[in-house]
């Protein structure tokens, strides 16, 4: 990506407002997305001098983000984080994460994991959602609608925290 000259989007919504080659094949691309830009899956190519990429996805949420942070591969370690984000962060082999929040009694929480529908590897991810006694709410390996990235949503039980552990 060195010789990097546009990329190529197919949705309407998305604009590259800046793109810069950042050594051997990597670039890092600026792209500006309209409010009234369809959600879900997208998809770009990069144009180099010397050709054309493969086809590559990228993903439109309703949600801010927030960047997972280390250490949070511990119950005791688990990172705070508010409602209504996307998480983003990078699991590498073996990794375990913790996430807490704090519920309240009735409201509805739904946790989503995209990993292997990014396409990039073979991921077999799991969520679980626990009280902060440990005790185990839900969990959710596999999922029908999404295959190996589970979907899990519950009703929250109690006032209190929880962790979610990816």
């Amino acid at each position: 990506l060195d010789d990097i000259q546009e990329l190529i989007l197919y949705t309407e919504g998305l604009k590259v407002k800046s793109l810069e080659p950042k050594g051997s094949n990597r670039a890092r691309a600026l792209i500006q997305i309209a409010p009234d830009c369809r959600l879900g899956e997208h998809q770009l190519r990069a144009r180099t001098l010397s050709g054309i990429t493969e086809l590559r996805t990228f993903r439109v949420g309703p949600f801010p983000t927030f960047k997972e942070t280390e250490p949070n591969n511990e119950r005791t370690k688990a990172q705070m984080v508010p409602k209504n984000v996307t998480v983003t962060g990078t699991i590498t082999s073996e990794d375990v994460d913790f996430f807490e929040f704090k519920g309240r009694k009735g409201e509805r929480l739904s946790v989503e994991m995209e990993a292997i529908r990014l396409g990039r590897v073979l991921f077999d991810s799991y969520i679980a959602i626990t009280d902060s006694q440990g005790r185990l709410i839900a969990r959710c390996d596999d999922s029908v609608l999404h295959l190996q990235d589970p979907v899990l949503s519950i009703v929250v039980p109690e006032d209190g925290f929880y962790q979610i552990q990816v």
